[in-house]
């Protein structure tokens, strides 16, 4: 898979440093932050059958002690790095990314539930993002109002 536009890019790598320590798929240096923000890594995060459970579960791991004050740190300087006039303008440039993000998992949700909780990985393999496909999950954007 191709290296997305710059500002999903860092919205991932923000995710990524979040996760750290409550995601499985997330290597870890012995100081607890990734020992990879590659584009590779965001993706091998997001196509564990973790993911979305760490990623609504991001609250317990704030209780339970698992993110670091560096790994917030980092993700936070990330997201003020998204160009932008004003803070309007970068949270409005997350909104409309996180929101492409949402729309992908609740197509990919519904559809792995039609088919019996098949795994991502298996109804979308590599080199599945074609045009076709793309549209499509614009379509399921829309349909969401996304």
């Amino acid at each position: 898979m191709g290296r997305p536009p710059q500002r999903v890019f860092l919205v991932f790598q923000s995710v990524l440093h979040l996760l750290a320590g409550s995601e499985s798929s997330i290597q870890l240096k012995p100081s607890g932050t990734p020992k990879d923000v590659s584009w590779a890594s965001c993706v091998t995060m997001m196509r564990s059958r973790s993911f979305l459970a760490s990623l609504l579960n991001i609250q317990q791991a704030v209780d339970d002690g698992k993110l670091t004050k560096e790994n917030v740190k980092v993700a936070k300087a990330l997201l003020d790095s998204i160009e932008g006039d004003s803070e309007d303008d970068k949270v409005n440039i997350v909104a409309r990314t996180s929101s492409a993000v949402v729309a992908y998992h609740t197509a990919v949700s519904e559809i792995s539930a039609r088919f019996g909780g098949v795994c991502a990985k298996d109804l979308f393999p590599e080199g599945w993002h074609s045009r076709r496909h793309q549209s499509a999950l614009r379509r399921s954007a829309e349909v969401y109002n996304l």
